[in-house]
């Protein structure tokens, strides 16, 4: 529970389309996944999925390969400069790349594009 009384998850679920059946994932997940969180940001790309931030507005980054079901933080080193840390963020993923777009933040009260 998170402190502000509110239950925040941290599973994985498939669901196959045609089977018409839902997996839980997170036990039969490997590496380091992201830690419970809501309102947070997912795309994929090149067959692998992506999470980004969310509250307590987190700026890290990480990727799940559904093939091995493996989890990577991608959060350090990264080049460039990322985006502020935010929650709630229109995420879209176009042409082996992923965009973010606003969001909010609490640690500012504002957001960033």
């Amino acid at each position: 529970m998170h402190a502000d009384g509110d239950f925040y998850f941290a599973d994985l679920h498939e669901y196959d389309i045609a089977a018409a059946r839902w997996t839980n994932l997170t036990d039969l997940s490997s590496g380091t996944p992201p830690g419970a969180r809501t309102w947070a940001a997912m795309a994929s790309v090149g067959g692998k999925v992506y999470v980004h931030g969310g509250t307590t507005c987190l700026g890290d980054l990480y990727e799940y390969d559904p093939a091995t079901k493996t989890w990577t933080d991608l959060s350090a080193p990264m080049s460039g400069t990322p985006p502020q840390s935010r929650a709630d963020q229109g995420t879209v993923a176009y042409d082996g790349k992923i965009y973010i777009y606003a969001g909010f933040s609490l640690t500012n009260g504002g957001s960033e594009f």
